[in-house]
């Protein structure tokens, strides 16, 4: 470990009581939306935004589109819990993918500004949709006061085909890939992307870093070619110096893939959480089916997938099943029956609704949409089961579904209604769920509790699903522990104060930051321990305060983050606390990141002391001596020198000091010095 230390000292602050922040949730005042590519293959398709509030409120949709103009869309929302759509030709704003026709990469891996900024005086709650005949999907979109730096991608395998094309030849007939894209909501934002599949239509890579600017879009995709029709960009990691807004999911397919001349496929999409608010437990419910839906077998139904932020993760399902996922790994399996997830480290949960189009079933198609942690649950929601077309409705069935902790099943309410609904026990946990068929719009849910919403619905060979909200309190930031160790010795000694790196709860999100520099504030009686050199001034009293700035290239347990060397000098206390305080932690560019410091503050404690009230030179059991007197201030300049014989080193030190011209109200170093060596040396103020 290398390391570079620059110390100063600064005045004391006095520390203010906070107010408590406010709850971070789904509802906000500024949005970032990217629009992925999507299957157009009747191209009809439009991009639509919903906005809904709780209050009154006025706002402005504001876009750049395919041929350079800023368009900005003012909208209003009358009355409280009304909605505001806005729709768009897919031409306009949507992300170009890859052509593997053309073999040309349009906005594949390019900082594009096709971005949507949603602003509002009050709080709303968006949603986004994109939509073409038979492949759609909608997704809740995060406030950016929610966003974080680091997410892993959680979407679905690509759905390609390589065959003979229509003018003769072989080639990629279908191109679906796995995808997802970062959205910049500040300038000068370094990402650095971690690609799970270690490839994609511009070649192999497992890692790249880009800059992008306030509103810039990269989209990643994966590649599909002879052989490699179903990679999966699962698990890839997105790190950044600023806050981003991460989208992932699939262009279109079939789910789950069993026959696929007997099925219609969708595209998915859903908005990333920060990795800071996953939670520890979920619960899956299955989601009500489509009125005609008709398995194939026993391996058909809805799916779900559970994903690690960290290596050796444990997790158990419904108590009985167990595994262990590493970082970026996950599990998927069919969603029959509820399912009860438990996890020792962060996991994010997603379902995913099934295939239409078998057995003659004509209703539904695949959809995504994540789980909220039982943590993040909220009591109360402002949501939309969105409808794009009020004239031809796509949907014809509208679901929410609930889950509500046993014992307050009674006091949930549905815009002021309690549903007529029955809730089923989920087995082993204290909640339950139920389906509630609700019409097409807004809604308001309440409940005295925490609980979790699903909103989705089915059309012919139609689908949509999201969460209807959740907290994004950040549970999960990792959390790195210092030790300050104790010091022991007599007046005199030579010692340092030394501060090492114990380990961090998330290793994967800590590493993944690229820490590079932590910077601190140390505190300390000064007439216990004085640095050497003298550096600095006196802040107040006996405090001394340094802060410190400590740069590095890897960090391991035990490493010794920051030594400060001095000595030992008399006090008047037998022990004294050493206090970090302050820290921060940085990037190399001085970016600053999202880290929890806990500290284990130490002790300097002299084996030798003056008990009575005089400040001495001297231990009272040291033998007498004739010896000389340097004065510095604790700058380290010279300030007088004198000579003092036996029994001199029994007075008190300011009057010593008084005595050879030394003015009072200053804080001295004063170093004892035999012939031969430095005994010890204080710091006195008056």
């Amino acid at each position: 470990m290398t390391r570079r230390l620059s110390i100063i000292v600064l005045l004391l602050l006095a520390t203010l009581p906070l107010a408590s922040a406010p709850l971070k949730d789904s509802k906000g005042k500024d949005f970032w939306i990217a629009f992925m590519p999507n299957a157009h293959s009747f191209s009809v398709g439009t991009l639509i935004v919903f906005v809904t509030a709780e209050q009154p409120t006025t706002g402005t949709i504001t876009y750049v589109n395919r041929r350079g103009q800023t368009i900005n869309v003012p909208f209003s929302i009358a009355t409280a819990n009304a909605e505001y759509r806005l729709s768009i030709a897919y031409q306009d704003l949507e992300l170009d993918g890859y052509d593997y026709n053309l073999r040309r990469q349009n906005d594949e891996e390019t900082a594009v500004r096709y971005s949507m900024h949603v602003v509002s005086n009050e709080e709303v709650t968006v949603y986004a949709e994109a939509r073409e005949q038979t492949s759609t999907d909608a997704w809740l979109v995060y406030p950016t006061d929610v966003l974080g730096t680091d997410h892993i991608v959680l979407c679905y395998s690509s759905d390609g085909e390589y065959g003979r094309l229509r003018g003769g030849g072989f080639g990629i007939t279908r191109d679906y890939p796995s995808q997802f894209c970062v959205i910049a909501t500040q300038n000068n934002t370094r990402v650095t992307i971690t690609n799970s599949a270690g490839r994609s239509p511009t070649g192999t890579w497992k890692e790249k870093t880009i800059t992008l600017q306030a509103g810039q879009v990269y989209l990643v995709q994966a590649e599909i070619r002879q052989g490699i029709l179903n990679d999966d960009l699962t698990g890839s990691r997105v790190s950044a110096t600023k806050p981003v807004a991460v989208i992932a999911g699939v262009v279109r397919t079939e789910l789950p893939r069993l026959d696929e001349n007997n099925a219609s496929r969708d595209c998915l999409i859903e908005q990333m959480p920060p990795t800071s608010t996953w939670g520890l437990n979920s619960i899956i419910i299955p989601p009500k089916p489509a009125n005609d839906q008709q398995l194939m077998g026993p391996t058909d139904g809805p799916r779900y997938r559970i994903i690690a932020a960290e290596n050796n993760t444990s997790i158990t399902i419904n108590a009985t099943q167990r595994l262990t996922l590493s970082s970026g790994q996950y599990y998927e399996g069919i969603l029959s029956d509820p399912k009860v997830v438990e996890a020792d480290k962060p996991i994010l949960v997603a379902s995913y609704l099934r295939t239409s189009q078998r057995a003659g079933a004509a209703n539904g198609d695949p959809s995504m949409f994540l789980n909220p942690p039982t943590e993040q649950f909220l009591n109360t929601y402002t949501v939309i089961n969105i409808e794009p077309d009020d004239r031809s409705p796509y949907y014809t069935q509208h679901l929410i579904t609930l889950i509500v902790r046993t014992a307050d099943t009674n006091a949930v309410r549905i815009d002021g209604i309690q549903p007529a609904s029955t809730f089923v026990p989920v087995a082993g946990t204290s909640y339950s769920y139920t389906h509630v068929s609700v019409q097409r719009g807004p809604h308001t849910l309440t409940c005295p509790t925490g609980f979790g919403v699903y909103i989705y619905g089915y059309g012919v060979a139609e689908s949509y699903g999201y969460i209807g909200g959740m907290a994004f309190e950040r549970l999960r930031i990792p959390r790195v522990q210092l030790v300050v160790h104790d010091t022991t010795a007599a007046p005199g000694d030579s010692a340092a104060i030394v501060v090492t790196y114990q380990g961090v709860s998330d290793s994967a999100s800590f590493f993944a930051l690229g820490i590079h520099t932590m910077k601190g504030e140390l505190a300390w009686n000064a007439t216990q321990f004085i640095p050497l050199p003298v550096e600095g001034r006196h802040t107040r009293s006996d405090t001394l305060l340094l802060p410190i700035d400590v740069n590095f290239d890897t960090l391991k347990i035990g490493d010794t983050l920051y030594r400060l060397p001095g000595r030992i000098v008399l006090g008047n206390t037998s022990m004294d606390s050493v206090y970090l305080r302050s820290t921060s932690w940085y990037d190399a560019a001085g970016d600053s990141m999202d880290i929890v410091t806990d500290v284990d503050n130490g002790a300097i404690t002299l084996s030798k002391i003056c008990r009575d009230t005089a400040a001495r030179l001297f231990d009272p059991d040291v033998a007498m001596q004739s010896m000389m007197i340097d004065v510095v201030d604790v700058t380290g300049r010279a300030f007088t020198t004198f000579s003092v014989e036996p029994p001199a080193a029994s007075r008190d030190v300011a009057v010593l000091l008084r005595q050879h011209g030394v003015p009072a109200g200053l804080w001295f170093a004063i170093e004892r010095r035999t012939t031969s060596h430095v005994v010890h040396r204080i710091a006195l103020q008056e």
